[in-house]
């Protein structure tokens, strides 16, 4: 299987087909952080939203942004597999791949509709949540991203400050 490898930082990006939605209370994720690099990271993209590349291209820019790297265990970390898995209803491309073992019902982040209840300004307003049933600092069911959001870069700095800062 070829990967479309992205020359930024040592991440590869799989763009894959999504067939069903998420359904179940819990889950196993597939992220492994094996000699300061994740792998198995899996984001899906909601059947309902329309074929967008520049949306595909943020979702790789939130990996990879100006430094890759991650400093909250003391060393530095990178992303170096994140699996794309986009809707059936989007047409053919030559750089989307078959996913593997990744499936929609277990991704680590959706990228969907805006919930009124987490954003109640409307859909300009989307936040980010995660879903879980489990106490603050435990696994979630997934981390919820609008397409918005995403294609709005202005809005990580505010929220969570730069990814690569110590």
């Amino acid at each position: 299987m070829a990967l479309l490898s992205l020359s930024l930082c040592l991440v590869s990006v799989i763009l894959s087909l999504v067939t069903s939605p998420v359904t179940g209370m819990c889950k196993t994720s597939g992220v492994k952080l094996e000699n300061n690099e994740y792998t198995g990271i899996v984001v899906a993209i909601h059947e309902d939203e329309p074929e967008n590349l520049e949306l595909i291209d943020a979702i790789k820019e939130m990996f990879i942004s100006d430094r890759p790297t991650l400093h909250c265990n003391q060393k530095e970390t990178y992303f170096k597999e994140v699996t794309i898995l986009i809707p059936l209803s989007w047409p053919d491309r030559p750089s989307y791949t078959a996913p593997g073992n990744a499936r929609f019902e277990g991704a680590d982040i959706l990228v969907g509709a805006y919930n009124p209840r987490f954003s109640p300004g409307g859909a300009d307003s989307a936040t980010p949540y995660t879903k879980q049933f489990a106490g603050c600092g435990e696994q979630s069911l997934y981390i919820h991203l609008t397409s918005s959001f995403l294609l709005n870069a202005d809005r990580f700095t505010p929220i969570v400050g730069d990814y690569g800062e110590k």
